[in-house]
């Protein structure tokens, strides 16, 4: 069984800490704009008394439809321990000591304060294998029909990254948990999501919400 990521959509408090970690984790970057995650707010439900807000990203689908239509082969699953990413990103932490920015090394600092620390969830998650649907940005020609087929939104087209962006787990350590104030996103071990049934469950919903509409009428 692998881990994925947990979304608890009633625990988000629509603070966006998860797209500015995931930007910076990922582009170095203090910037939604280069964020793997967003937050949809709907302001409507404030009527009712409280905002509801949902953190999306990408599902690494079991039948992930980006990976059919993809003409150049630049989208493919892989799987790999997690223990193995951990040491690399060890590694690449070493490295990045001698070459970042005054910015980047205060944000390593705060990743090992104790504000920064991983949730029991992550830590608990350690023995299981990574389930990744992997972008590759060299075989990637920016022909969008991935955006285009993803059922959720969220693989996009940065216009000013100029590229694709998508999220892949931070390699086993996704920032969005460790950042999360709230604990409304956690990364544990998961049945494989199936993006063709949630599409169908969002149809059937659909199809009640008319129904319901139509006998008020």
């Amino acid at each position: 069984m692998s881990s994925q990521l947990k979304i608890i959509s009633k625990l988000c408090i629509g603070c966006r800490s998860c797209e500015l970690a995931c930007s910076l984790e990922n582009e170095n970057l203090m910037a939604s704009s280069g964020s793997r995650i967003s937050v949809i707010s709907f302001i409507e439900s404030s009527a009712y008394g409280m905002p509801y807000h949902l953190p999306l990203t990408c599902y690494q689908c079991a039948d992930a439809p980006c990976l059919n239509v993809c003409p150049e082969d630049a989208l493919k699953r892989g799987k790999h321990e997690q223990s193995d990413s951990h040491e690399q990103s060890d590694n690449h932490g070493q490295s990045d000591n001698h070459g970042q920015s005054d910015n980047h090394k205060q944000s390593d600092n705060y990743k090992q304060s104790d504000n920064y620390k991983q949730s029991d969830n992550h830590e608990q998650s350690d023995n299981h294998e990574l389930d990744i649907v992997h972008l590759d940005l060299e075989k990637c020609t920016g022909c969008r029909l991935c955006v285009k087929a993803c059922p959720f939104g969220v693989i996009r087209w940065d216009e000013n990254l100029k590229k694709i962006v998508k999220c892949e787990l931070c390699n086993g350590s996704p920032a969005c948990v460790e950042i999360c104030p709230s604990g409304a996103i956690l990364f544990e071990a998961s049945e494989p999501f199936h993006a063709r049934k949630k599409a169908f469950e969002a149809q059937a919903y659909q199809a009640l919400n008319k129904n319901q509409a139509f006998k008020k009428k």
